[in-house]
C-alpha cells in the first residue's frame, strides 16, 4: 500500500515541478509584454502654467490641457519581429481659456515588448526627424527593478537619463514604485526673436538659447511597468547673453484623478494576474512538487522495505 501511495505521490511530484516550470517559462513570458496593437488615449493637466505666446510674442499663464494618443503600428511591429513593437504617440496642448491648439507633436519609437528598451528601427523620429532612442520611451519593464537602473528617454534634450527609485507608495488603494527625475537646465537650440522680447532695444532680430531642465516623478504598478501616475515641472527658457529673459515653459502638470484612476482600473488586474503566474503559482508549484517528491521517495522506498520484510519472513517460515 505504501509502495502505491508513494507512486502516486511522484506522479503528482512530476505533474507539479512540470506545470511549475510551464507557467514560468511559458506562460508568463507570453503574458508579460506589450500589445501590438495599442491605442489608448491620457490627459495631463498643468494649472496655472507660464508659456510663450509664439503669436504675441509673450509670456502667458493658463491652464494647459496635453492629450497623448498612442497608436501601435500592428504591421511594422509583425515585420521587425523580434519582440519588438512600433508605437506612434501624437501630444496636442491646448489652453483651457480659449481652446485653443497652442503645440502638437508627434513622435514615432520601437522598443522591446518586454524591457520596454529602445530598439533602433522602423523609422523612428521626432517630428519626422530621424532619431536613435535608448532606454526606456513610453514605460517601465515588466517586473519593474527597485533600483536606479530604468533609464527613462527625454524627448528634449533626446538621451535617457537614470530614474531614481524612491520607495513604494500607495496610489489610490494600489502599490506603486515612485521614481523621480531631475534634469538640470541646459541648452538644447536657439531661437530668432525680436529684440523687444529679451529686452532689448534695437530692430535686429535676436538669436537666443532655449535651455530646458525638469523634474518628474512617476508612480509605476511595477508588474506590468506602466506608469499609473504622473508629475512633471519642465523649467525652459529663453536666454540670452548668459540671462534667462523669457519663460518658454514653466509649472506642474500631471495626470488628473480621473486618469489616475482610470490607469488602475484598467491595469491593476493584470498586474495580479502577472504576480501569480511570476510568483505564486511557480512558489506554490516548486514546494508542493518538492514536498510530493520527497515523500513518494519515502513512501516507495519504506513500502519495497516492507515487502521485502514479508518475503523473508514467508521464507523463514517455509524452511521452518
Amino acid at each position: 500500500m505504501r509502495r502505491i501511495v508513494g507512486l502516486v505521490l511522484l506522479g503528482l511530484a512530476g505533474f507539479l515541478l512540470t506545470m511549475t516550470a510551464l507557467v514560468k517559462w511559458y506562460a508568463y513570458p507570453r503574458l508579460a509584454v506589450v500589445p501590438l496593437d495599442q491605442d489608448s488615449v491620457s490627459v495631463s493637466v498643468g494649472e496655472d502654467m507660464t508659456y510663450f505666446d509664439r503669436g504675441t510674442l509673450s509670456e502667458q499663464t493658463d491652464t494647459l490641457t496635453s492629450t497623448l494618443r498612442v497608436i501601435g503600428d500592428v504591421k511594422a511591429s509583425e515585420d521587425e519581429g523580434n519582440n519588438t513593437a512600433v508605437w506612434d504617440k501624437s501630444t496636442s496642448t491646448v489652453r483651457s481659456s480659449d481652446g485653443v491648439e497652442i503645440s502638437v507633436g508627434t513622435i514615432r519609437a520601437a522598443f522591446d515588448r518586454t524591457s520596454g528598451g529602445a530598439v533602433d528601427c522602423c523609422d523612428a523620429n521626432i517630428e519626422d526627424e530621424p532619431v536613435t532612442y535608448e532606454g526606456n520611451i513610453f514605460k517601465f519593464p515588466f517586473n519593474t527593478p527597485k533600483d536606479d537602473s530604468v533609464m527613462w528617454w527625454d524627448e528634449d534634450v533626446r538621451r535617457a537619463n537614470a530614474m531614481s527609485y524612491e520607495g513604494e507608495e500607495e496610489v489610490l488603494g494600489l502599490n506603486t514604485f515612485k521614481y523621480s527625475q531631475t534634469i538640470e537646465p541646459e541648452q538644447i537650440g536657439t531661437i530668432d526673436v525680436p529684440p523687444g522680447v529679451l529686452g532689448e532695444q534695437g530692430e535686429e532680430v535676436l538669436t537666443a538659447e532655449i535651455y530646458y531642465g525638469v523634474e518628474r516623478t512617476y508612480w509605476v504598478e511595477p508588474e506590468t511597468g506602466v506608469i499609473m501616475k504622473a508629475s512633471e515641472s519642465p523649467n525652459q527658457t529663453l536666454r540670452y547673453n548668459g540671462e534667462d529673459r523669457v519663460v518658454a515653459t514653466r509649472g506642474t502638470t500631471g495626470y488628473p484623478d480621473e486618469q489616475v484612476q482610470d490607469n488602475i482600473d484598467e491595469y491593476q488586474s493584470l498586474g495580479s494576474q502577472l504576480h501569480l503566474l511570476r510568483v505564486t503559482l511557480p512558489l506554490v508549484g516548486l514546494i508542493g512538487g518538492l514536498l510530493a517528491l520527497v515523500g513518494g521517495a519515502v513512501m516507495v522506498l519504506t513500502g519495497r522495505r516492507e515487502r521485502e520484510s514479508d518475503e523473508e519472513r514467508d521464507e523463514e517460515t517455509v524452511s521452518a
